[in-house]
């Protein structure tokens, strides 16, 4: 924890860490389909947060997982 907080790049490094989680240990189909849910509103909560930096993160991590949840799916 004590190295992950004092990083500069650690939402870049959690969400990563989340994307290797969530594509082994969730059924793809699922993932796919809350993700894009979440990614809506992450949509809408990018025109109204700000700063926003951290939602942008978060919304391409997880358009990355519905990605590659779509690939090893086939």
């Amino acid at each position: 924890y004590e190295k992950i907080i004092k990083r500069k790049d650690r939402i870049q490094l959690i969400s990563k860490m989340a994307k290797e989680i969530i594509i082994h240990q969730f059924n793809k189909k699922y993932s796919s389909s809350v993700l894009q849910r979440y990614i809506n509103m992450l949509n809408e909560d990018i025109k109204n947060i700000k700063p926003n930096d951290h939602l942008k993160i978060y919304k391409e991590t997880y358009g990355e997982i519905i990605d590659e949840c779509k690939r090893t799916a086939k």
